[in-house]
């Protein structure tokens, strides 16, 4: 291999690097928000259940002023299980707060980063008929993203690329 070629593979590793801290700081930020709907879930207590990357609960909860929140300190819950899959996205949770962190939990960790046109399938599914442009948007940032990391504009991961996306705590706020 030379040099030039080299120098691209690392880039695109620092770049792929880079990325997947900027996205996990994005999907915690967004469990935390979603978090506080499931404190106080008006249909009972937490049911059991699995997030697809793991089963232990997903951390929540409130801060207090005078000391902050940390995973280890927060109330404990479980994410309910979708009935099934439609467009790329879990559905059939429940219509309730622990429902719908669930429901963020699961979008967010089948979440399509790097292939535009299931992106653009997944978000059609869920993004609101109210925001025209919305999902053209992210698929462009999408599609940026993969020329950043030296792949084909549109299209699905080459064989020798993973990707995987897991959301370990949420946080929601009132």
């Amino acid at each position: 291999m030379d040099s030039s070629t080299g120098l691209q593979a690392r880039r695109a590793r620092l770049v792929l690097a880079a990325i997947v801290v900027a996205v996990a700081a994005l999907l915690v930020a967004g469990g935390f928000a979603a978090a506080t709907l499931m404190r106080n879930d008006a249909k009972g207590g937490p049911q059991a259940g699995a997030s697809p990357s793991a089963s232990t609960p997903v951390p929540t909860g409130g801060t207090t002023t005078d000391s902050p929140m940390t995973p280890e300190r927060a109330q404990k819950i479980s994410l309910r299980k979708p009935t099934g899959h439609q467009n790329g996205v879990a559905i059939g949770f429940p219509g309730s707060p622990s429902g719908g962190i669930s429901a963020a939990v699961y979008f967010w960790e089948e979440f399509a980063w790097l292939d535009d046109e299931k992106a653009a399938q997944q978000l059609t599914a869920v993004v609101s008929k109210d925001a025209p442009g919305y999902v053209d948007k992210q698929v462009s940032e999408i599609r940026k993203m993969r020329e950043a990391l030296g792949l084909a504009p549109s299209g699905g991961l080459p064989a020798d690329v993973s990707f995987t996306t897991a959301v370990h705590a949420a946080r929601g706020r009132r």
